[in-house]
């Protein structure tokens, strides 16, 4: 503070240096100033006080007086300072300093009120230059802020919000909305990049529509539950030597002595009758979650994921069989036999890159197919394994040895099934069990009664008792009342084995097969 109005006061107050004869130097007011000032010397001798006008007379000791007591005390103490005193009996503001030329002291007095006049005026300055300041700088905020709010509306406005509404539309395309009107933009930039992704979504619109319709063009030959348990997603996906192995059903289908009925047919009705016949086992195959893998002439191959679907649709397809020829459709002789089998197959590609098709291949096929031949011998219509009737009814921990799944006739989960035989196709080691499923409701009501004598002729047959088998055949010829078409397939069976031998790989430690590696519709 003392340095800050000791400042304060050189500021205020111009001085000036006198020399003298005698080579004391003083520092004098200026021409006009009134304000107190004492010069003295080394000794504290004052050599110039009050009214700037020069006067030995003036001389006094400052000691002696006793109202400069306290500034000739703080005079001796510090060469320089500022401090409050009372000198002549008024309030001043004393400052001092000590003049390094000469050692001589220079001592100026201030009225308090007049300082603080002074004071009050620079304050009052300083706040006005200060709320200059503060006015000039909050114009220049808000000036600030409000360019950056029209810069930001503006920008909001060309540039974020157009930004924002592309990204939706490129997400939207992205998500399968791929036609959309293009926008107006004020930017050129932003307009022409909206024109772009606007085509460009056009295009991949028009584009995936194609793939659709083609990928729908290649399901008629290529199924697309096929291309789905194979593991592809569509047809492009699909390489040479693409393969899998599953537990699959298989179908096969056969319409009877359509030869025959061909033959009275031109090319065009014959086409058109197997087209007709296809478009009404198609859509049951479908129903019942299987599909066509081939089409064999009159016939075809198709797959299921399990046995209990493939025996459903079996029976349908028989149902479908008797609607259509109570129609007089193939001049109602339209009969068709099913073989259907349940195994591991493997399912995949083969041929070379040019010319590629998926096909199935395993014994579970080849059983399948000898299955639908045999339904001509055994004059029914659908045959099964054990394997599949066993997935098919639920009976997945049910022994050969168990009657419940012996019996010669059958209902078991709403499936009415016969014991067949064992059969013993080329290729397979181990007899093969097989039954007829029953096409309608109580198809086999007329055999019941019957079953006990036929379970006796079936016994006999497997423990290679032929003669026992055709005195047993002979008996149920005569008792039923309907001709059974099995029981004349064991009796001509076991004739044949007493003329031509029993099969050669047969020791008595498995069931005699009752047709085992030749043609079925001629044995």
């Amino acid at each position: 503070w003392s340095s800050g109005i000791s400042k304060l006061i050189g500021l205020c107050f111009r001085w000036s240096q006198t020399s003298y004869a005698d080579g004391t130097v003083m520092s004098l007011p200026a021409a006009g100033e009134k304000e107190w000032g004492l010069v003295m010397d080394e000794d504290n001798q004052v050599i110039f006080a009050n009214n700037g006008t020069y006067n030995q007379e003036d001389y006094f000791n400052v000691h002696k007086r006793p109202d400069t007591v306290e500034l000739s005390d703080a005079l001796l103490e510090s060469k320089s300072g500022c401090e409050y005193m009372y000198l002549f009996g008024e309030k001043k503001v004393v400052a001092w300093e000590t003049m390094d030329s000469t050692g001589m002291q220079v001592v100026l007095l201030v009225e308090e009120k007049e300082l603080l006049a002074n004071s009050r005026k620079v304050e009052r300055i300083m706040t006005s230059g200060m709320i200059v300041v503060a006015v000039a700088v909050g114009l220049l905020v808000a000036t600030m802020m409000g360019v950056a709010v029209a810069f930001t509306c503006l920008m909001r406005r060309n540039i974020s919000l157009p930004l924002s509404q592309l990204m939706q539309m490129m997400d939207s395309i992205g998500k399968g909305d791929y036609y959309h009107d293009t926008p107006y933009y004020p930017l050129y930039e932003l307009q022409s990049t909206a024109d772009v992704v606007s085509r460009v979504g056009r295009q991949l619109g028009h584009n995936v529509e194609f793939l659709h319709v083609l990928n729908q063009g290649y399901q008629r030959f290529l199924p697309k539950a096929f291309l789905e348990t194979l593991g592809k997603r569509d047809v492009t996906k699909v390489e040479l030597g693409n393969c899998t192995e599953q537990n699959l059903s298989i179908m096969f289908s056969d319409i009877r002595n359509f030869a025959a009925i061909s033959m009275a047919m031109s090319p065009q009705e014959l086409f058109h009758a197997l087209n007709y016949f296809l478009s009404q086992v198609g859509p049951v195959i479908q129903k019942h979650g299987g599909f066509i893998d081939k089409y064999l002439g009159d016939g075809f191959l198709a797959i299921f994921r399990d046995s209990a679907n493939a025996i459903a649709a079996a029976k349908d397809i028989q149902f479908c069989m008797t609607r259509l020829s109570k129609e007089g459709f193939m001049q109602g002789q339209l009969r068709v036999g099913i073989g259907i089998h349940t195994g591991p197959v493997l399912l995949g590609t083969v041929g070379f890159e040019d010319r590629m098709d998926v096909t199935v291949i395993a014994d579970v096929v080849n059983i399948a197919s000898r299955l639908e031949d045999m339904t001509k011998l055994f004059k029914c219509k659908v045959l099964v394994t054990e394997e599949a009737l066993r997935t098919s009814v639920h009976l997945d921990k049910i022994s050969h040895s168990e009657a419940s799944f012996s019996d010669i006739v059958s209902d078991v989960g709403h499936v009415e099934y016969r014991f067949v035989g064992h059969i013993c196709p080329k290729g397979v080691v181990l007899p093969v069990r097989v039954y007829s499923v029953a096409a309608e409701p109580c198809e086999f009501a007329d055999i019941e009664p019957f079953a006990s004598p036929l379970q006796k002729m079936i016994q006999a047959f497997e423990h290679g008792e032929l003669q026992e088998t055709i005195v047993l055949c002979e008996q149920l010829v005569k008792q039923m009342p309907t001709a059974d078409s099995l029981v004349q397939v064991y009796a001509d069976r076991a004739r044949s084995y007493q003329q031509h031998g029993l099969p050669p790989f047969w020791d008595g430690s498995s069931p005699l097969p009752l047709v085992f590696d030749q043609k079925f519709a001629n044995a």
